[in-house]
């Protein structure tokens, strides 16, 4: 081939629409200067064809719903950028769609995201939802959550309340729970659908306790006798299978189910129809240590920064704090912190738990709050968060802070 006629679209894929606008034009106006000059070229044509192809590619993959948003609102960092997964797959059954989107993992936390919907007409399915994480074949415990809190126990698609319909876009998150990966992680996302055999009856406006029964539980236990199902906000079943899956058997003690869909297949009112599965693996990124045991004296006790650590989603810290009397219970203690960068940026909450140790002294307290930033993390401040506080009285300015010199 002649060497002017040799076209490398190698990292030609554009990003952005200016990019994809630049590079249709530049093609174009290559092809006119060649047809002007009587030097007809059917492979510069050629290659604003494929750009063009490339383009309307480029932005069907990036206009999924993706983990920028749901964890980063658009704000991303290099790091953040280069942990990204693609996953953009889609599986449909029963004309139900779902389509995972992309996943970030910082060797702490997962996120993961799911665009859904039904095609018109499509009667409701049981959606069960399962996370699973593996390292090598060894399971790791894990906690999860996502569909706005109603993991564990699924959701009705389409709802049966359009004023309650599920979002189509959706958020997955899951933590190693006292677990730790040394390899990459593959998870194991599954959904099983479930088809109601009986009619499905909103009840978050119904009060049968009212009318003709006792309690609310005994009118959802009729229905359920009349081979109905009632249903909360169109998409939740959990006070129905509260009140028939926990009726008391022979007088001696309450049913028992060791997962979910034993639960709910004990109802004889669903029968499973699919099972979708989707497989992804994450990397495990390495964790930056940034300070070393540093002790802080207040009135009545010690707070000791045992530990600060950032991944380039999130920092984790440690403190421990070590009272100078017993105290009566850990619920009373005040020792949640609001923790702001070098540039006084409030860091968003992720999570934070406090355990106080059976001496009754001392307390631990773990965390974590968002930090998606290429700019390096140089001290962090921890400021006790008034609005968590038990004496109404406290404000802002009198809370006990103190700011930690991080150092890699």
């Amino acid at each position: 081939m002649d060497q002017k006629n040799d076209i490398d679209l190698r990292g030609a894929i554009p990003e952005t629409p200016e990019m994809c606008r630049d590079a249709v034009l530049q093609a174009v106006s290559t092809y006119r200067e060649e047809r002007y000059m009587r030097k007809p070229n059917k492979v510069v044509l050629m290659a604003a064809v494929i750009v063009m192809l490339l383009c309307s590619t480029a932005f069907a993959l990036v206009h999924f719903y993706s983990v920028r948003n749901y964890v980063a609102d658009g704000k991303t960092s290099e790091a953040f950028e280069e942990a990204i997964v693609p996953l953009e797959t889609t599986a449909k059954s029963n004309g139900l769609s779902f389509t995972l989107g992309d996943a970030v993992f910082d060797g702490k936390d997962l996120a993961f995201t799911m665009t859904m919907g039904a095609d018109e007409g499509t009667s409701p399915m049981y959606v069960s939802p399962k996370l699973q994480a593996f390292c090598g074949e060894r399971e790791l415990s894990i906690s999860h959550n996502g569909f706005g809190g109603a993991y564990d126990f699924g959701f009705l698609l389409p709802g049966t309340d359009p004023n309650y319909a599920p979002a189509a876009d959706q958020g997955v998150n899951a933590s190693l729970f006292n677990d730790a990966a040394d390899g990459p992680v593959t998870w194991r996302y599954t959904l099983t659908l479930y088809r109601p055999k009986g009619e499905l009856v909103e009840i978050h406006d119904w009060q049968p306790a009212s009318e003709s029964f006792e309690t609310f539980e005994d009118g959802l236990r009729a229905l359920h006798a009349q081979g109905k199902i009632g249903c909360s906000y169109g998409v939740d079943i959990m006070e129905y299978l509260d009140a028939v899956t926990s009726t008391p058997i022979d007088g001696t003690g309450r049913a028992r189910y060791t997962t979910f869909d034993e639960r709910l297949m004990s109802t004889g009112m669903f029968e499973p129809v699919d099972t979708i599965t989707f497989e992804f693996t994450t990397a495990v990124p390495e964790k930056v240590s940034l300070t070393s045991p540093t002790t802080f004296d207040f009135d009545g006790y010690t707070v000791t920064v045992k530990s600060i650590a950032q991944s380039f989603l999130q920092v984790d810290y440690e403190l421990e704090v070590i009272y100078d009397e017993p105290q009566p219970t850990e619920h009373n203690l005040e020792q949640f912190y609001t923790l702001t960068d070098q540039n006084g940026n409030t860091l968003a909450w992720r999570d934070a738990l406090l355990h106080l140790d059976d001496d009754m002294v001392t307390a631990t307290i773990t965390g974590s709050v968002t930090r998606i930033s290429d700019e390096p993390l140089t001290a962090i401040t921890f400021t006790l968060d008034h609005n968590l506080t038990i004496d109404q009285n406290d404000t802002a300015e009198d809370m006990p802070t103190f700011t930690v010199t991080l150092e890699k």
